[in-house]
């Protein structure tokens, strides 16, 4: 099925995989195919080749949540923080921010991103929140880019910087590629990224030196939540490459592959998170039983005086 009905159906997610560009059914078959949304190229366009003014007002607004989280970081924990280098107060600002902006934005982004995927008004919702998807897109890269760029070169994170590299090649595929599979897949990838909020926040807490037991139960949940949702990612990913395959033009094979492989080194990366926050809780443990047991040195009772 190429175009979608008037209900939400699993099908959906194969719609207009048979067109070059989001831009063609807007374009072309605005008013036809069961839509009556209206004639829109400027809200296409601005979509897929978006003006000044959707790249600056999130570059603005992730410089304004870093000076925010460095701020209130230094003022709400200042006792934490005072031993803290330029380096370690820019890992635990960049943590903040994540937290704060992934927290902020992945309930009304998943929800339109599936309203997108799967909901009967793919280009009404286009139309409606073009804006405010990109704006999304936009505020996640220069997030990656921000962290990457610096943690290639202080405290060096070669993993990361992978990882925010692959993120960053997926989103200029999808801009660059052509195709509706290729949106459709970092729309995907990109809106599952931001789940990993309650992580940060663990991180976040970690490096304060907060109660272990309070970082651990965020911790907890967050690997939970990251689960779930990485076993959801999947299970949309998974049919959209499988049944996708036969439906797109065979001149956008090559941008099927490459988005493929992408998301394939992207999603070990995130299992192999998993190890990584594993050896954060083994280390809260540690530090758990080490404070019970210094607690337990200083509060052994005097033997004379029970007597």
């Amino acid at each position: 099925m190429d175009h979608p009905t008037a209900a939400w159906e699993w099908g959906h997610l194969y719609s207009y995989l048979d067109r070059d560009t989001m831009m063609k059914p807007v374009w072309e078959h605005m008013g036809q195919d069961n839509f009556n949304v209206g004639y829109m190229p400027a809200q296409s366009q601005a979509f897929l080749t978006p003006s000044w003014r959707q790249g600056i007002i999130p570059a603005t607004a992730v410089m304004a949540i870093f000076l925010l989280a460095n701020a209130l970081l230094r003022h709400l924990a200042a006792d934490a923080c005072k031993g803290f280098d330029g380096e370690q107060r820019f890992i635990l600002a960049s943590h903040a921010a994540f937290c704060l902006i992934f927290g902020t934005i992945f309930i009304p982004l998943t929800v339109i991103v599936l309203q997108l995927l799967f909901g009967p008004n793919t280009m009404a919702v286009l139309q409606q929140q073009h804006w405010f998807i990109f704006g999304c897109i936009q505020t996640l890269l220069l997030l990656y880019v921000v962290e990457g760029c610096v943690r290639s070169v202080v405290s060096v994170n070669w993993l990361l910087v992978v990882h925010h590299n692959l993120y960053c090649a997926l989103t200029l595929m999808a801009s660059a590629g052509n195709t509706v599979l290729a949106v459709k897949v970092a729309l995907i990838i990109l809106t599952f990224a931001t789940h990993e909020f309650a992580l940060y926040g663990a991180l976040v807490l970690r490096r304060l030196q907060a109660p272990p037991a309070l970082t651990r139960a965020v911790l907890a949940g967050g690997l939970a939540f990251y689960l779930v949702t990485r076993l959801a990612q999947i299970g949309i990913l998974l049919p959209l490459f499988a049944g996708g395959y036969h439906h797109i033009a065979p001149h956008s094979r090559a941008i099927y592959w490459i988005m493929l492989c992408l998301s394939f080194v992207l999603m070990c990366i995130q299992f192999y998170t998993f190890k990584i926050y594993h050896h954060v809780w083994c280390s809260l443990r540690s530090t758990s039983k080490q404070q019970s047991a210094q607690c337990a040195d200083h509060c052994v009772p005097d033997a004379a005086a029970v007597v």
